[in-house]
């Protein structure tokens, strides 16, 4: 396991009090306290799969705030600062964890409703594709979700793991990167609009046109 850094026996004692919910406490240790404490303790999270190109992590956020050795700032100052900062990331991700439960339920409730469960319909409310990846990934079964609202109806594909870019099954390659009309002419949905070059989002004008296109992309 991960060994416990400051930030970790801080969470550790205080966490469930702060959230006064012991999910929302597991969901900000996981996301939030882990990933730092790895780095207190040196150890490596990540693999690097590019020279000398590393994440961007919330020490390196924090380490902006100390002063330069050109630069006469009042250190305290710079810390109260990043206090304020430290204390609004938290107070967001509690935020953040407490909707992410709800959002959940009612994602998994319109998959629990669908009978073909590879192509899941979330007609409301207006979820994230994050959300969507977050409360379906146990799920083997969708390949493809379309949500949105009046405006604009997106359809992403699953991904293979939590936090990895590689979907379950890739909008067909002929489509990568094309938007409306030469995606309208491909696809012959008349308000497609766009599909991501990796091929793993695409969107419509309408609910319709977003269903046709997720059905279209489960046959190919």
């Amino acid at each position: 396991g991960i060994p416990y850094s400051s930030f970790g026996l801080v969470w550790k004692k205080f966490g469930g009090e702060i959230t006064g919910n012991k999910k929302i406490t597991d969901i900000i240790e996981r996301k939030l306290v882990m990933p730092v404490d790895v780095n207190d303790n040196g150890v490596d999270l990540y693999k690097n799969n590019f020279p000398n190109i590393f994440p961007y992590t919330l020490q390196d956020v924090f380490a902006i705030f100390s002063p330069t050795a050109f630069e006469d700032l009042d250190k305290n100052k710079q810390f109260m600062e990043a206090l304020a900062w430290a204390k609004e990331i938290l107070q967001r991700e509690i935020k953040k964890a407490k909707d992410q439960i709800e959002i959940a339920k009612i994602i998994r409730n319109f998959f629990k409703k669908t009978k073909d469960k590879k192509l899941i319909i979330i007609d409301k409310p207006k979820v994230s594709r994050f959300e969507i990846w977050d409360a379906l990934q146990d799920f083997p079964e969708p390949l493809f979700v379309v949500y949105g609202d009046k405006e604009d109806w997106s359809i992403v594909a699953m991904r293979k793991e939590k936090n990895s870019f590689g979907s379950r099954k890739n909008f067909p390659i002929s489509w990568g990167g094309l938007s409306y009309k030469d995606l309208q002419k491909i696809t012959g949905v008349s308000n497609a609009v766009f599909c991501h070059r990796a091929l793993f989002m695409a969107v419509a004008k309408s609910k319709e046109g977003a269903v046709k296109l997720a059905q279209l992309a489960i046959e190919s």
